[in-house]
C-alpha cells in the first residue's frame, strides 16, 4: 500500500513497454527480475506457425488424437475454480468441427492444463515454432510448453500465475487486462489465485476497492509476446478464433514460493 501511494503522486498512467533486439541479460535485469510485464515484438519471427497455424491446419496434424478440452463452461460461473467438473476428452478433429460450428462462444476451449504439447502426437507442432533461446532454456521434454486454442469470446478470469509466464500470440488477438500484484488488497482474492471480481463489469457496491486497482488494456495480436510476471494479475478475452503458446522455462530462476497467509494452503 505504501507503493500504491508513492505511484499515485503522478498523473502517469501505468503502460507496458514494447520492444524488440532485447537480449537475456536487458531482459532480465529490467523486466523479469523487476516483476515488470514487457511485450516483445520479434520473439516468435521466425516460426512457421506464424503463416502455417489454423483450425484446419492443426486438426489435419492431430486428426484423432485424443486431446482433453474444457467444456459445459457456461453452465458454471465457477468454470475455472470448478475446472476439474468441466475436463472431456475427445478427438483433435472433433473438438476442431465443435469449435467451428459452435461460433463464440465460452462454453468449449483447450487450454494449458491439458499438457498437449508434452504428448508424443504433438511433436509434429514443434517443428512449426521455438523456444527463444535469449529467454528460455532448452526444454527436451516438452513439459514447459503449453497450448491454448478456441473460438472467440473463450475467457479465462481474472488469476495471477504462480510462475512467470512468456505468452505467445500465434493466431487471432486476445485483450488483456493486467494489474499489479501490488494491488492484491484490492481484488478480494478468496480462493487460490483468483480474483471474485469481473473487471470487465465490476460490482463496485460488493467490492469498493476495485474502484482504485489501476490496470492496463491492450489488444496482444499475432506475432507478439507478453511476459506475465508472478503475481501480476490478468483478464484474458479472445476477440478472434485464437492461437497462442505460452512458456516456462525460463533461462533464470522460475522456482517461485507462494504463499498467501490468509487463504488455506
Amino acid at each position: 500500500m505504501m507503493r500504491e501511494q508513492m505511484r499515485s503522486l503522478t498523473g502517469a498512467p501505468l503502460t507496458v513497454d514494447r520492444c524488440s533486439e532485447l537480449n537475456g541479460e536487458e531482459f532480465l535485469d529490467k523486466y523479469y527480475a523487476q516483476n515488470t510485464p514487457v511485450i516483445l515484438t520479434d520473439a516468435s519471427d521466425r516460426w512457421p506457425a506464424r503463416t502455417l497455424w489454423s483450425p484446419s491446419y492443426l486438426a489435419d496434424k492431430l486428426r484423432g488424437v485424443d486431446v482433453e478440452v474444457m467444456a459445459e463452461r457456461d453452465s458454471d460461473p465457477d468454470y475455472e475454480i470448478n475446472s476439474d467438473q468441466h475436463r472431456f476428452v475427445m478427438p483433435f478433429d472433433e473438438y476442431v468441427s465443435k469449435m467451428e460450428t459452435t461460433g463464440p462462444s465460452n462454453d468449449l476451449y483447450l487450454v494449458a492444463n491439458n499438457n498437449l504439447l508434452a504428448a508424443p502426437q504433438a511433436r509434429a507442432l514443434w517443428d512449426d515454432f521455438e523456444p527463444d533461446a535469449r529467454f528460455l532454456k532448452p526444454d527436451p521434454e516438452h513439459s514447459q510448453a503449453f497450448l491454448w486454442f478456441g473460438p472467440s469470446g473463450t475467457v479465462t478470469p481474472l488469476h495471477h500465475d504462480t510462475l512467470n509466464v512468456l505468452f505467445n500470440q500465434v493466431l487471432g488477438r486476445k485483450h488483456f487486462i493486467l494489474i499489479p500484484s501490488l494491488a492484491i488488497h484490492r481484488l478480494y482474492n478468496n480462493i487460490g489465485v483468483y480474483s471474485e471480481v469481473d473487471p470487465l463489469n465490476p460490482d463496485l457496491e460488493r467490492y469498493p476497492l476495485f474502484a482504485g486497482a489501476e490496470n492496463i488494456e491492450f489488444d496482444l495480436c499475432p506475432g507478439e509476446t507478453l511476459f506475465i510476471p508472478a503475481g501480476w494479475w490478468h483478464h484474458v478475452e479472445a476477440l478472434d478464433t485464437s492461437i497462442s503458446v505460452s512458456f516456462t522455462n525460463f533461462a533464470y530462476d522460475n522456482s517461485i514460493d507462494w504463499i498467501h497467509p490468509s487463504l488455506p494452503l
